[in-house]
């Protein structure tokens, strides 16, 4: 397990590194949020490399959010909730 942070920069496919190794499950979650409903979660299961992310309510997989797993780290999009310019995102990846 490691954990970490990163400023968006709204750029798409934004590789965040730093992981240390591929995760298996990874969850992020955006600066003072009281609510679930802007942190995602992505497993290896559900296509590390496809372009779908999950979240903790009822709701359809969305794109453009956690857009891959990758070797030492992963992939966000340009979607606000993973990755507005300036705002501070935790994550907190499992093997």
């Amino acid at each position: 397990m490691n954990v970490g942070s990163y400023v968006g920069n709204g750029a798409d496919n934004r590789s965040v590194t730093g992981v240390g190794f591929q995760p298996g499950y990874l969850i992020t979650r955006p600066e003072a949020t009281a609510s679930n409903m802007n942190s995602a979660h992505k497993t290896a299961s559900s296509g590390a490399s496809t372009d779908l992310t999950m979240r903790f309510y009822a709701s359809g997989n969305n794109d453009n959010e956690i857009q891959a797993l990758q070797s030492g780290g992963f992939q966000v999009g340009s979607a606000d909730k993973v990755n507005q310019s300036g705002k501070t995102f935790y994550w907190m990846a499992f093997k």
